[in-house]
């Protein structure tokens, strides 16, 4: 699963990890229909951006959608993948 907003972005990781899953769905945010998506859908793992609004670098979207996740199924791998990181974002998500 990609939760990304950036189209390129998405695409370039869909190209990158096409030959390593058999599947792969891609949301531009973790919408209303995450929970949804991750009690239907089995993934092996989920690729998840940290900032969804425009001009939004605190990383706030991406940890709530983290525990989100977690929530629906604590197995699940994560990465977390941002252009504004930082130490204490880092250690914040892990």
């Amino acid at each position: 699963l990609i939760i990304e907003d950036d189209a390129d972005v998405q695409r370039a990781a869909r190209v990158s990890l096409k030959h390593c899953f058999g599947h792969i769905d891609v949301m531009a945010s973790p919408g209303e229909d995450l929970e949804s998506r991750l009690t239907t859908t089995n993934y092996s793992a989920a690729l998840l951006d940290m900032n969804f609004v425009a001009g939004q670098r605190s990383g706030t979207e991406g940890l709530d959608a983290l525990t989100r996740i977690h929530a629906c199924d604590s197995t699940l791998a994560v990465v977390l993948m941002t252009a504004y990181g930082g130490v204490q974002l880092a250690v914040a998500a892990l």
